[in-house]
């Protein structure tokens, strides 16, 4: 059975059309896909995330504990940073893609991905065994995870936020009260564009109340604005158009990060870590398929499966797909053999039996002068 976010009551208030997602149920859209998609680009947009697993990780030991479990350089990491990479296998496959925040020398928070949030647990807490000193605490079900996505981020919550957002740069965070609430604040996001992600965290008993004042807080000070409501439709039209890939599409335990085009996110020149062997071997070996993107040329939409193909042959897959409401065109990202991964090359996608014309190509899938996050002016 699904279990329903903190805040779903006043969602449908709102009027939200509700959906299950990786066992929660959890706003899809309010408005509308579209508009919310648009609302991000050239204003501002909020989300609920809570659907996102939320660990915190403590002990002398968690600094090097997070370093091995992760490609990235926990130990190096400054207070109040925040960085992106993977959790792998053994073999150098993805098991989730996750954030870690440094908040002191001996505490960390760690964000993954809904549907593995069980599995990432299971296997941290086999894992910190190894360490002398490492507790891992689950605390999803006791805080509630908010996005405020556009340029206009920054503006509504300085409104609600005594201290100076300007401040905080890309992936740092702080501690700090948002319309009078203590939140955990992040400047990071899902959706290509500026804007903060926010951890309210309560006891069981408080926590639906305090969420359920945040998001009005940040709602009314975003009306001067133009803020919508979003729901995960838009933000999954937005992280496709931004190139973000997505665990169960893109990521998984038989895909690499190496063939994602992850490599900055790989620290090689850490100590050890799992699945580094793997992915050292397999970079030696040269990668068989790789990440690109696709761009209907053709009406059509590119959905997760379809085949692409080149001179009739199959040469890749999509892995998600939508239509871009910004450049009211098909889109989508998939996986090709490398040989065939040349930007501007034209292709096939098969939709529904029908060779639809299309061609590869890099992302974001946006102006980067007009729209994400270093577009020119805000």
């Amino acid at each position: 059975m699904a279990t329903p976010t903190h805040l779903l009551k006043l969602y449908k208030a709102m009027g939200a059309h509700v959906a299950e997602y990786a066992g929660w149920l959890t706003p899809l859209w309010f408005e509308g896909v579209m508009s919310e998609h648009l609302a991000v680009r050239e204003s501002v947009g909020l989300f609920d995330v809570s659907h996102m697993g939320r660990f915190l990780i403590t002990g002398d030991d968690s600094a090097r504990f997070l370093d091995y479990v992760t490609t990235m350089d926990v130990l190096n990491m400054g207070y109040n940073a925040a960085r992106y990479g993977y959790i792998l296998n053994e073999k150098g496959g993805i098991k989730d893609d996750v954030i870690v925040y440094r908040v002191d020398k001996s505490k960390f928070r760690l964000v993954c991905n809904a549907v593995n949030r069980g599995k990432i647990f299971k296997w941290l807490i086999e894992r910190a065994r190894e360490f002398a000193d490492v507790k891992v605490e689950d605390v999803t079900f006791s805080s509630v995870m908010l996005a405020v996505q556009g340029p206009k981020a920054e503006k509504v919550l300085q409104k609600i936020c005594k201290d100076d957002l300007s401040s905080i740069g890309w992936y740092k965070h702080i501690e700090t009260e948002i319309g009078e609430q203590r939140c955990y604040l992040s400047r990071t996001g899902y959706t290509g564009e500026d804007g903060f992600e926010i951890i309210l965290l309560k006891t069981p008993s408080e926590i639906c109340e305090a969420g359920e004042k945040l998001w009005t807080a940040i709602y009314e000070a975003g009306k001067e604005f133009g803020l919508k409501p979003c729901g995960l439709g838009a933000r999954d039209s937005l992280r496709i158009e931004a190139g973000l890939p997505l665990y169960g599409n893109e990521l998984s335990e038989d895909i690499t990060p190496l063939e994602v085009r992850g490599y900055a996110f790989i620290k090689f020149e850490k100590g050890d870590f799992i699945g580094k062997k793997a992915l050292l071997e397999i970079d030696r070996k040269g990668l068989e398929k790789v990440r690109i993107g696709v761009k209907m040329v053709e009406q059509g939409i590119p959905r997760s499966g379809f085949k692409i193909l080149k001179d009739d042959v199959e040469i890749g897959w999509v892995s998600s797909g939508t239509y871009s409401p910004l450049i009211r065109n098909g889109i989508g990202l998939g996986f090709v053999k490398t040989r065939y991964a040349v930007f501007d090359s034209p292709v096939f996608v098969n939709i529904r039996g029908r060779n639809v014309k299309a061609r590869l190509c890099n992302w974001p899938f946006y102006d980067t002068l007009k729209y994400g996050r270093l577009r020119a002016s805000k």
